[in-house]
């Protein structure tokens, strides 16, 4: 069972609690933005159909993350309706790209093959994170209609973005070239009358080794990219048998990697203990003197304090061009807004609904489900070292 706004609410059938759903309607104008939010997951997790005029109402003002989970409810609510495909089409023509991206996912999850003609264009919009939604959704249909369209972006999307579009198509074609355009052509050429995808792989497909930077062994792809590093006190638990502590190899591997930047690479580096403290205020492009300068902020940070993950993450995304982020740390969060992993979690995938950005994260020392599930949500990578 969960609460809000007071009311107590559990898994009974909806006609058996009119009176919550009415309180959880009411909560949908609540001044406090977590209650209105949490009374929409509410909403949604109940399927009360009784709700869909007020969820409605919420999808189309007021700030965006209230109109994204409101999307979201309506989406479990309605999902079964012909006319909510055609609500999800309608949205996909919205002039805010985050109800775009956010339509795309939740289409890619109908797999209706109609769909596909009619959002096409949606994968040469100026909008990259309605790009990258679009990547996604053709790679979840691998409708092979999509193929010609992806070859193009492979040859104009730069960073993260390529390596997506990359992705697709493999997901479609069962194979890949990598990002040889000539070769990708030349195999388009020869088998697109008739194509039919293969089954899905049930493994890894083989790629070329193309990566020339990584982090703790996860591909550096973006150009627009924050490092997230726990220096809370468990930091100084010494590894192997040569003195030195978990946030000794932390700033090594970082260090390693921020010395591989293309001068194309804008990044900032965040720090996390009881307090947050970045680099810098925004991203910055990775230019010579800007690295000497961030190498040198890494290597003085020393272990202290509690764990407040939910601060550097906040931090993380007030930043509007960072679109990939990694996450390092040895513990779950101590301090900070939230502290309680789920809620944590829940919250953080709230704010990524119109931000896009891929978590990636690695656990040193222990196994967080926290992280596992953060990257696994995000379309990020997760590592225990």
């Amino acid at each position: 069972s969960y609460s809000v706004t007071g009311v107590q609410t559990c898994a009974l059938p909806i006609s058996q609690e009119p009176a919550a759903v009415e309180a959880l309607i009411r909560a949908l104008r609540d001044p406090d933005e977590q209650a209105r939010r949490e009374a929409a997951r509410s909403l949604g997790r109940m399927k009360a159909a009784g709700a869909v005029s007020a969820l409605d109402r919420q999808l189309r003002s007021g700030p965006m993350e209230d109109r994204l989970e409101a999307l979201d409810a309506l989406h479990q609510i309605r999902k079964g309706e012909p006319a909510w495909t055609a609500e999800l089409l309608r949205l996909t023509g919205s002039r805010l790209e985050g109800l775009q991206a956010r339509a795309l996912d939740l289409l890619a999850e109908l797999a209706d093959p109609e769909v596909y003609p009619k959002v096409e264009r949606l994968g040469r919009t100026r909008s990259w994170m309605v790009r990258s939604a679009f990547y996604g959704f053709a790679a979840a249909l691998r409708d092979p209609r999509a193929i010609p369209l992806l070859i193009e972006r492979l040859g104009q999307e730069t960073g993260r973005l390529k390596d997506e579009v990359e992705s697709a198509l493999l997901k479609i074609a069962g194979l890949t070239f990598g990002y040889d355009l000539r070769r990708w052509n030349q195999w388009w050429s020869e088998v697109k009358d008739g194509f039919v995808p293969p089954p899905p792989a049930q493994g890894p497909v083989a790629r070329s080794s193309r990566y020339g930077n990584t982090y703790y062994g996860i591909p550096v792809v973006s150009r627009r990219v924050a490092f997230i590093l726990d220096v809370s006190g468990s930091m100084a638990a010494k590894i192997g048998t040569g003195g030195r502590t978990r946030l000794d190899r932390a700033k090594e591997a970082l260090a390693e990697s921020l010395t591989r930047f293309q001068k194309e690479t804008s990044f900032n580096v965040i720090f996390f203990h009881s307090t947050v403290s970045a680099w810098e205020r925004q991203l910055t492009p990775a230019l010579p003197d800007a690295m000497r300068r961030a190498l040198a902020f890494v290597r003085s940070q020393e272990p202290t304090g509690a764990t407040n993950l939910h601060g550097a993450l906040e931090l993380a995304f007030a930043d509007p061009e960072v679109d990939t982020i990694y996450v390092l740390s040895d513990g779950s969060p101590t301090t900070g807004t939230i502290i309680e992993p789920e809620r944590l979690l829940e919250e953080v995938l709230a704010w990524n609904r119109s931000r896009r950005i891929v978590i990636h994260t690695i656990s040193l020392g222990v196994k967080s489900d926290l992280l596992r599930k953060l990257s696994e949500k995000s379309g990020g990578q997760s590592v225990e070292d």
